[in-house]
């Protein structure tokens, strides 16, 4: 899934690690310059149940994050 949040845009992605369900966030947030682009990615910890659940929580982790460190 991709979105836009803030002036970032949020990549967020469910999968399967050691068996147990992992979500990954992508941000990409504006530099200083036109040309460059900030890249930050995170492996979400939780207890998923399925792929689902892990990307509705990691893309409210991920808005969290955003909120913090980029406004």
């Amino acid at each position: 899934m991709e979105m836009t949040y803030s002036s970032c845009t949020v990549g967020v992605t469910a999968g399967v690690t050691d068996g147990n369900v992992v979500a990954n966030v992508r941000i990409y947030r504006p530099a200083a310059s036109d040309a460059a682009v900030e890249t930050y990615e995170f492996e979400v910890p939780g207890h998923f149940v399925d792929g689902k659940e892990a990307i509705v929580f990691a893309t409210e982790w991920a808005k969290e994050w955003i909120d913090e460190h980029c406004v």
